[in-house]
């Protein structure tokens, strides 16, 4: 569940949750514009996120009360915690922060003082990369929903091993026979695994198909029996499981290394 807290600032975003299929709560938050518990690598974790437009965001660091006070309670209420900055602004001219309003772009000002650009991202780069908070930004209220919507369901949908994206192998296709992503793991596939990698379908199984056959030579010369008898592991809701390649696909895949 979604707990969003029920205070101006974020209890009036629950409206806009109607779309989604999530469930959402008002509660009183001591810290923080919604929270909820996420699967962890070690367990359950809690996600707390403070929302902040770009004008308040600017407020609190003149005031100091967000680094003051805000931070350090949401440090010690959160796991992980989540800075989301809603507004659609960009840097002018001169360097100043500018805002779109009706008559167009102007600069945001504390008083007579305008907001430079390195002040707002110098202040969010140590938010991140000092204190580990994680900043996003969103344009207005509906993408902050649906940005809530979808980093819920992110922590909450699968398990902390079952998020494989980072370990995809980088093995491009010729034009016209597909698309792979790169891998973010510092590690170098074998020959085979580049080669598996480039067979339509196998995708997240090459590392265990150059496992299997360890080299080119036998990747590429083995049987229908034997690429039927690959064992690949899968993930899903209920954790993983490891499944044979199968006949069908087995079939498929020694008439492609043949045409080949």
């Amino acid at each position: 569940m979604l707990l969003l807290d029920d205070r101006q600032g974020s209890g009036e975003l629950l409206p806009l949750f109607k779309p989604y299929d999530v469930q959402v709560e008002l509660a009183r938050l001591e810290f923080g514009d919604a929270c909820w518990s996420g699967r962890g690598s070690t367990g359950p974790e809690l996600i707390g996120v403070e929302r902040k437009t770009i004008h308040d965001l600017v407020a609190s660091m003149r005031s100091k009360r967000l680094s003051g006070h805000q931070l350090p309670g949401l440090m010690r209420t959160y796991d992980w915690v989540y800075l989301l900055v809603e507004g659609i602004w960009k840097c002018g001219q001169k360097g100043d922060v500018q805002v779109l309003a009706r008559g167009g772009w102007v600069a945001l000002a504390v008083g007579s003082k305008p907001i430079l650009y390195r002040e707002v991202d110098h202040y969010l780069s140590t938010l991140a990369c000092v204190c580990g908070v994680q900043v996003e930004r969103t344009s207005d209220e509906r993408q902050t929903v649906a940005w809530l919507v979808s980093r819920y369901k992110w922590w909450v949908d699968k398990e902390w091993g079952q998020h494989r994206s980072h370990v995809e192998v980088y093995a491009p296709y010729e034009a016209g026979s597909g698309s792979r992503r790169g891998s973010f793991l510092n590690r170098t596939p074998s020959l085979a695994e580049k080669v598996a990698a480039q067979i339509p379908g196998l995708d997240r199984g090459a590392l265990q198909v150059a496992k299997r056959f360890r080299t080119v030579e036998r990747l590429v010369g083995a049987s229908v029996g034997e690429w039927a008898a690959v064992e690949l592991e899968q993930q899903g809701k209920q954790g993983k499981r490891v499944v044979k390649l199968g006949r069908k696909r087995a079939e498929r895949i020694h008439e492609d290394l043949r045409r080949a």
